[in-house]
């Protein structure tokens, strides 16, 4: 978990949303799938709220069914702790969100 401000390091503009989320580790298949909140998104990441500390640099398979078909895989850039057993992550997409 990073342990530093979350300034806005995304050049695009990001679209406020907040909605349900689940994510599941990439290369993970035993470890089953977590809900999670996104908070705001870009076309080359996002920001979630999930109850378990991110690595960073690690690849997550996100599906949000409110805003794209399937999994989109992402990889943590960083978690910040903001209250007790609540994190919030930046994600970046492996391939851009071209819907926005």
């Amino acid at each position: 978990m990073t342990k530093k401000d979350n300034s806005d390091k995304r050049s695009e503009v990001r679209d406020m949303i907040i909605g349900d989320v689940l994510w599941a580790y990439a290369h993970d298949k035993d470890e089953g799938v977590f809900e999670g909140a996104i908070l705001d998104r870009s076309k080359s990441g996002l920001s979630i709220f999930t109850d378990k500390p991110l690595q960073e640099g690690q690849v997550l398979k996100v599906f949000a069914e409110e805003l794209w078909v399937g999994a989109k895989f992402t990889t943590v850039k960083w978690c910040l702790e903001v209250a007790r057993d609540t994190y919030r992550s930046g994600l970046l997409m492996d391939e851009p969100d071209n819907n926005l």
